[in-house]
């Protein structure tokens, strides 16, 4: 008997939203990895996102996670068995013993405004919650999720949230590598 099964079956979230089709599901393994390739690919244009992930990419990723167990800390959504989507939650100590409690996730955007992604947000802040539960109370302790510039619905949807940026980046790029000067 598969150790992970009761994370394999079907997962109710209370506010998905009633679409024909519609239904959630645990990682289920390796056989899962192609179906995110598929949906980060599904997403890139439309999030003006520059990323190639090929399925051993997220074979490399997941062999090696920190604090994070895909079978009790991923949600898939699908219509009649395909999936549209899916997320992470994670989490880590800074050295200063905050506890960041993380989540991300990817929807096609064929089904995004749809609640889809509300729920599932919601589901990774539930499980998110019942992680810091585990840990020593008293230190410092806070949700995180991140998103591009180019990633509006996304954005939208973490702010309509209540969460609030705190650090923004930028990835920079020099035009060529003529004329370098010393450091």
């Amino acid at each position: 008997m598969n150790k992970h099964f009761a994370y394999t079956n079907i997962i109710s979230l209370p506010d998905a939203p009633q679409i024909s089709g519609l239904s959630f599901r645990g990682f289920q393994g390796e056989s899962d990895y192609p179906k995110m390739v598929a949906v980060i690919q599904g997403s890139k244009d439309a999030d003006q996102i520059e990323r190639v992930d090929e399925v051993e990419d997220i074979i490399k990723n997941y062999r090696h996670l920190v604090n994070s167990d895909p079978y009790q800390d991923m949600l898939f959504a699908e219509i009649d068995g395909e999936v549209i989507g899916y997320q992470r939650v994670f989490w880590y100590e800074e050295l200063d013993e905050t506890r960041i409690y993380k989540l991300f996730g990817y929807l096609l955007p064929t089904w995004r405004h749809k609640g889809i992604g509300r729920a599932m947000f919601h589901q990774a802040e539930r499980r998110l919650t019942e992680i810091a539960a585990t840990h020593p109370a008293g230190l410092p302790r806070f949700l995180e999720s991140e998103c591009a510039d180019t990633e509006t619905g996304k954005e939208a949807l973490i702010k309509s949230e209540g969460y609030d940026a705190v650090r923004h980046s930028f990835i920079m790029v020099r035009s060529d590598l003529e004329n370098i000067p010393d450091l």
